[in-house]
């Protein structure tokens, strides 16, 4: 195999990898940007050139110079990076208006997995969920620190909450009808975890009465008045204390500043 051909099937396969990581985990994907970030643009540009060149064999009826394997692998890379610039890269973008039309869509849902994670508690217990790929990612208790890593030591912490596995299943299915990924319980409010963009997560708080004009007068930057129940929320991640990107452009497009 030439050099020329086997540099075209090790960039079909790395588009593939990479577009794979990104709608895996952005985590990952921001890795390997940074240790090979300044190739992967030219790996794209040569699975292009690729398939067209096939393409226009194909179409010409010649085996001149083609390879079926190699445009069968650059057709799954392109499939791979069209769909993730088309759906997967809109599911790792958020802001108040895509959080307003979740909301619009999904409020049933989302107070439907609230109701439900109270009822499933233990009496005062206060939890953090966190779903992951389908697994329990994160499983905080009474505010306390704690990542679901070890099955036995998280089947001890939901026994102390009073969680059951069957309850653990209901509430990852609920949040994944809700749209969510997660659900922190509070004394005064609930809130559910919408979205994780880079290392900032966006959250929906639920309050169980509405709030008081104090109340609204106290709020950070961090959080956007939705109504009187409802308020969108900015986690800026480990630096923390970021507002809420866009809060003062949709506050006063929504005559709420």
């Amino acid at each position: 195999m030439s050099f020329k051909k086997l540099a075209q099937y090790v960039s079909a396969v790395c588009v593939m990898v990479a577009t794979a990581l990104c709608w895996w985990d952005v985590f990952y994907f921001l890795i390997l940007l940074i240790l090979a970030g300044w190739l992967l643009l030219p790996m794209v540009v040569v699975v292009i050139v690729s398939w067209c060149m096939n393409l226009r064999r194909l179409v010409r009826r010649t085996s001149e110079g083609g390879d079926n394997a190699l445009f069968v692998l650059d057709s799954v890379a392109l499939v791979f990076l069209i769909a993730y610039l088309t759906i997967g890269n809109a599911q790792q973008r958020c802001d108040a208006d895509i959080m307003e039309r979740h909301l619009a869509k999904k409020q049933d849902a989302m107070l439907a997995v609230i109701d439900y994670t109270h009822q499933a508690l233990a009496k005062d217990s206060r939890v953090t969920i966190e779903f992951s790929h389908g697994r329990v990612e994160r499983f905080n208790i009474n505010n306390g620190t704690y990542s679901a890593i070890d099955e036995a030591d998280l089947q001890q912490k939901m026994r102390f909450v009073g969680l059951t596995q069957e309850e653990m299943r209901i509430i990852r299915r609920m949040l994944r009808q809700a749209g969510c990924i997660g659900i922190t319980t509070h004394a005064d409010y609930t809130e559910l975890w919408y979205r994780r963009v880079g290392f900032g997560l966006y959250l929906y708080r639920f309050y169980n009465r509405p709030i008081l004009a104090d109340e609204w007068d106290k709020m950070d930057c961090s959080l956007i008045p939705y109504n009187d129940t409802v308020v969108f929320e900015y986690a800026g991640g480990a630096i923390g204390g970021i507002c809420f990107p866009g809060r003062k452009e949709y506050l006063k497009l929504n005559n709420k500043l």
